[in-house]
């Protein structure tokens, strides 16, 4: 009995892990998925790391149980939901390398803002600031 149900809740959340998957490669507008389920999880990810324990937990004892199909479909879910939650770091690590040009040590000055309270002709004061560049 506990085959089956290990069973029937593992292919649902493949489902849906595959659907974020897809959100996740070509994404759509904000309310394509139920409740913006798919907005939710791309801003931030790494929430999806808690499906990949669950879902190896539940792989284990589906393998200890013996319901192959249980254990090989939590292991997908594993594997595919711990790449969507590495996915924009990896993304973001990869065009990070792919368009900073490292190969010059160069240095960026230290920008400085003075702020000072200044009198006019007048004699009224107000706040005035200015920016300095310092190497």
């Amino acid at each position: 009995m506990g085959q089956w149900a290990l069973t029937v809740l593992a292919c649902p959340l493949a489902g849906i892990i595959v659907a974020l998957a897809v959100y996740f490669l070509h994404p759509a507008d904000a309310t394509s998925l139920p409740h913006d389920l798919g907005a939710r999880a791309l801003s931030f990810s790494l929430h999806l790391l808690v499906v990949t324990i669950l879902a190896l937990g539940l792989g284990l004892l589906a393998r200890r149980l013996r319901a192959r199909l249980a254990a090989g479909v939590f292991g997908l879910v594993a594997l595919l939901s711990l790449f969507l939650a590495l996915w924009p770091s990896i993304v973001g690590s990869w065009r990070g390398k792919r368009t900073c040009p490292c190969r010059s040590a160069r240095t960026w000055p230290t920008l400085h803002i003075v702020i000072s309270a200044v009198r006019n002709s007048i004699g009224r004061s107000y706040m005035a600031w200015r920016l300095t560049a310092r190497s």
